[in-house]
């Protein structure tokens, strides 16, 4: 495990995990495999101009796709977005999570019952990037466009779904928001093993016995392809097939 990178500056700091805490990872490796096994984040923030007492005030949380160079997380989504316009106000506060289930842990407790998981919890603050910025708006766009692709073994030529599309109109590019958030803290938590039962239920032979525990693996991947039915002579992409084959 590299050197904890997040690791809180204090018990009390937003990314220290309380409940659990030998499932606690803080190593910017452990967070970043998560990201990048995820094509989709759960971002929370609040709409700007709410007072957070307020009996009209509520938090939002939005699943969003997701692109990552670094320790830089892109969204984007059109130039309208609720989020996006919020994300764009300076200094902006946002929480992102990422989850990934490999299976239920069903325990002879049903208070044992549980997941074997892998999730982090991202802090940051976003920041619109300005269509002046071009570089780095397309940059990010590449990022969120070939994220679903990004842990296939290949090299980043076979694999880059944004060069293997049609050129961006300029309508498309105007109409499209891209926000960046710079993380400021994280954690991780990762679930291994299987059910932890009561010592009194492993002894008792009528529980032990006659309850069932164990894992239910999850599968998870993809099964195929459907073509759009729209005059589709295209081969399909190596790197399409390859994320079939894999599994991911």
């Amino acid at each position: 495990m590299s050197e904890p990178t997040y690791k809180p500056s204090s018990s009390s700091a937003p990314n220290a995990v309380h409940r659990l805490r030998d499932r606690a990872r803080y190593d910017s490796e452990t967070v970043w495999d998560i990201v990048d096994e995820n094509i989709i984040c759960h971002v929370a923030f609040r709409l700007p101009g709410e007072e957070s007492e307020s009996e009209d005030s509520w938090p939002v949380i939005l699943p969003m796709g997701v692109g990552r160079i670094e320790e830089r997380i892109f969204l984007h989504g059109h130039l309208s977005s609720r989020l996006l316009k919020a994300l764009s106000e300076p200094g902006c506060k946002v929480c992102l999570t990422f989850t990934s289930i490999q299976s239920l842990v069903l325990a002879r407790s049903a208070f044992h019952n549980s997941y074997r998981y892998r999730s982090c919890v991202i802090f940051g603050v976003a920041s619109l990037i300005p269509d002046s910025a071009e570089e780095d708006k397309l940059a990010a766009l590449k990022a969120v466009t070939n994220h679903p692709f990004k842990n296939l073994d290949l090299p980043l030529e076979e694999k880059d779904r944004w060069g293997g599309s049609r050129k961006v109109t300029d309508t498309e590019w105007k109409s499209t928001r891209v926000v960046e958030v710079s993380v400021e803290m994280a954690s991780a938590k990762v679930a291994v093993g299987g059910p932890g039962d009561d010592k009194k239920d492993l002894e008792d032979p009528a529980v032990l016995n006659g309850i069932w525990a164990g894992e239910i693996v999850r599968k998870s991947g993809y099964e195929g392809v459907r073509n759009s039915g729209v005059g589709v002579t295209a081969p399909v992409p190596k790197y399409v097939e390859k994320l079939i084959a894999e599994g991911l």
